[in-house]
């Protein structure tokens, strides 16, 4: 593992930790996920944060000018908006959740939730790439068809 990888991993389990273990109190075994797939998913986040952060990335060469950064601030939303939009989030996952056979489900699980890669998908169902295509492309449909009746 390099240096950049294992301060990546100190950083994961520090925001684990901070402030009394906040973040691994709010595991909630009723929702569904095991700890270790509630904590990996907080380790993504996290990751992806400091991939994405210019800052704190060891791999980001370019740095972002000010003058990008205030355009990026302006297209902020407010969080009124930000509420509404996880509102109809949660709305159109349960909808889609009632109108997805189990199959179906599954393969949304696995495809849009947990993003897991196409090749490994897959193999994991037993699925050819393309049959797994035209289950994303079944999902987006529905999709816009169930946000457009919410």
């Amino acid at each position: 593992m390099t240096q950049d990888a294992a301060d990546i991993v100190q950083d994961v389990f520090l925001s684990l930790f901070q402030a009394d273990g906040k973040a691994l109190r709010a595991w909630d075994p009723a929702r569904g996920s095991s700890l270790e797939s509630f904590v990996g998913l907080l380790a993504r986040h996290q990751t992806d944060s400091v991939l994405r952060n210019g800052r704190t990335c060891p791999w980001r060469e370019d740095p972002t000018d000010f003058a990008d950064l205030d355009g990026f601030a302006s297209q902020a939303r407010s969080p009124d908006a930000i509420v509404s939009s996880r509102d109809q989030l949660r709305q159109l996952l349960e909808r889609l959740r009632q109108e997805l056979s189990p199959r179906g489900l599954e393969i949304f699980t696995w495809m849009v939730i947990e993003e897991e890669p196409i090749d490994r998908l897959s193999t994991r169902l037993g699925l050819t790439h393309e049959a797994l295509y035209q289950w994303r492309s079944r999902f987006s449909k529905l999709a816009r068809t169930l946000s457009t009746d919410l």
